[in-house]
């Protein structure tokens, strides 16, 4: 990035920052899951220990799947498909 796609990229942020877009920061999963019990956040980018905890505390969460997970997961459909398709049927 160049310098002035930075500062504006700080600009953009900086505004959203004041408007109330960005609660806080987290390192574990553990602070993830008490941002959202303690209400700081509704919606965030979460590791699976973190949705993991929110589960066993009993808070609803609702999951979407990322981009690549969603490769992930045809790539093994296909994989198991073509590997039934290829494999003698039986009767």
């Amino acid at each position: 990035m160049s310098t002035t796609e930075i500062d504006r990229l700080m600009r953009i942020l900086s505004e959203r920052k004041r408007a109330g877009y960005f609660c806080g920061f987290w390192k574990t999963a553990l602070e993830s899951a008490d941002m959202m019990l303690a209400g700081e956040a509704v919606i965030q980018s979460m590791w699976s220990p973190g949705v993991s905890a929110l589960r066993r505390r009993g808070f609803p969460v609702r999951e979407t799947v990322r981009q690549d997970d969603r490769a992930k997961a045809l790539r093994a459909l296909l994989t198991t498909r073509s590997r039934l398709q290829a494999s003698p049927s039986v009767t």
